[in-house]
């Protein structure tokens, strides 16, 4: 979900700060500006830990299908992290249950990303080239 960060016309803002177990998460609002992409009124909200700075809870709305911003959100949590070749991904992360548009419990088992290589060296930039057969689309 994540890849998301990187879209043209990305706006960033401050989110009210989420509290769960005793912690205050901050948190930064992702949206869209008019006519970008197809769901531009979709929102996220990174939390990350105060001490840490690592995300911990990712909260999103999704519109795709509907029209307008969504007030209702789901979450994410981020249990840990692993560090691959320089590079901090994610090595587990559970969905949650929503109640009053927070997390309440675990919605089924934790997501594990296991054997995750990312290599050094630079890929072949043949491997993102356009097959013989493939069209591009403006």
């Amino acid at each position: 979900m994540l890849f998301l960060l990187a879209d043209d016309g990305i706006v960033y803002n401050e989110a009210n700060s989420l509290d769960m177990g005793g912690i205050t998460y901050p948190g930064i609002k992702i949206g869209y500006e008019a006519n970008i992409g197809d769901t531009p009124d979709d929102t996220h909200i990174l939390y990350y830990h105060p001490e840490a700075k690592k995300m911990e809870w990712l909260a999103y709305g999704v519109t795709y299908g509907k029209d307008g911003t969504s007030s209702q959100y789901s979450f994410v949590k981020y249990n840990k992290w692993q560090e691959v070749n320089g590079l901090l991904i994610p090595e587990e992360i559970t969905w949650c249950k929503i109640k009053n548009n927070k997390p309440i419990e675990s919605a089924g088992k934790a997501r594990i990303f296991t054997k995750v290589d990312k290599d050094a060296a630079n890929m072949d930039k043949m491997t993102f080239s356009k097959p013989e057969s493939g069209v591009y689309v403006e």
